[in-house]
């Protein structure tokens, strides 16, 4: 099953799922997170959240997802290499298979 798909199913049963996808940019919000290659996607979805650690009183991410926000956006200035790698979905790891 797809992420979205799994989504969208548990948002006709969890009040969490339901709120996420009702309140979040676009209809889907925090729920789009991204898949393996979709480096963009990754960017968005930060940017979505950050907004939320300031409105639930979370300091650290509040301050520091912004700075980690522009390392990623400078990326194809400063290590093009390393941004052509995570453009291409060289981003993320699997942790089991």
């Amino acid at each position: 099953m797809e992420f979205y798909d799994y989504c969208q199913q548990q948002a006709k049963t969890c009040p969490q799922f339901d709120y996420w996808a009702a309140t979040g940019p676009g209809g889907s919000g925090v729920l789009s997170l991204p898949a393996p290659g979709i480096f963009q996607m990754y960017l968005d979805a930060w940017t979505d959240l950050a907004m939320w650690f300031h409105a639930m009183d979370h300091t650290n991410y509040a301050r520091w997802i912004p700075v980690h926000m522009q390392d990623m956006v400078t990326l194809p200035t400063g290590h093009p290499e390393i941004a052509t790698e995570f453009k291409v979905g060289n981003f993320t790891i699997q942790k089991t298979s």
